[in-house]
């Protein structure tokens, strides 16, 4: 897991006040892997009512403010590494 995706895990952990497991975060690939994996902490850090509605927009955007790319390239399918080079 690159520096790049070691900050967005950190921004998305203070964005959503949840905490992920290093181990976790290095099987997530895609930009829909991470918006899983946050939702599945929420559900287990809050409880099963907890609301995970719009994380993956919320992710989407956080990728294009903190590492200035286009929404447009910010897709559920993005690679982190790979497609947005998250390194």
């Amino acid at each position: 897991m690159g520096l790049g995706t070691v900050e967005l895990v950190m921004e998305i952990e203070d964005a959503f006040g949840i905490k992920i497991s290093d181990e976790r975060a290095s099987e997530v690939s895609t930009v829909r892997d991470l918006a899983r994996l946050v939702e599945s902490c929420i559900l287990e850090q809050r409880g099963p009512r907890a609301p995970t509605t719009g994380v993956l927009t919320h992710i989407r955007w956080l990728i294009s403010i903190e590492f200035g790319i286009s929404m447009s390239k910010v897709l559920p399918e993005s690679r982190l590494q790979e497609d947005l080079r998250l390194d």
